[in-house]
């Protein structure tokens, strides 16, 4: 593949988990309560936030963890591993503060109250989402790859 097909790839992949939480939140409206649970202990939640805030919270740490590492997946002048970590670190930040909302709104879906909710498998996507932000750095192509794509000469068109 060559190194702008990665860069993109890598992006689109950095952006999943915000489409994902932006998606599971439009389709879900309506069948969370009002409140999510926010802390668990056992198998049962503990403490509650309004639904609201919590999404624009998580939203917004996954944008702003999301652009961080978009900033990583174009050209820099800094060695691939450094790159490989702007990417990596950033977007597992993002999918860990998505997953941690559609987990919560997740987990109340259909119920009268949020008191009813259960920890299921939702904790481990969360703990996945932990690990999620390799793919993208590993796809993002290595810096001497897109060295050789900028220097490369231009083909030039004659007619």
């Amino acid at each position: 593949m060559r190194p702008i097909g990665r860069s993109l790839l890598s992006a689109v992949l950095i952006l999943v988990p915000v489409i994902a939480l932006i998606l599971c939140r439009a389709l879900w409206e309506g069948r969370f309560t009002a409140e999510v649970p926010s802390h668990w202990q056992g198998s049962g939640p503990t403490a509650f936030t309004p639904e609201d805030s919590l999404y624009t919270s998580m939203l917004w740490a996954s944008g702003v963890s999301a652009v961080i590492a978009l900033a990583a997946v174009f050209p820099w002048k800094m060695p691939t591993a450094a790159l490989r970590w702007w990417v990596a670190i950033p977007a597992s930040a993002s999918a860990v503060t998505a997953l941690m909302w559609i987990t919560a709104a997740g987990s109340t879906l259909d119920l009268a109250s949020a008191s009813d909710a259960r920890a299921g498998a939702g904790v481990l996507l969360v703990m996945a989402g932990i690990v999620y932000g390799a793919i993208p750095a590993l796809v993002r192509p290595p810096a001497r790859e897109l060295e050789r794509s900028e220097s490369a000469p231009r083909e030039s068109v004659t007619r």
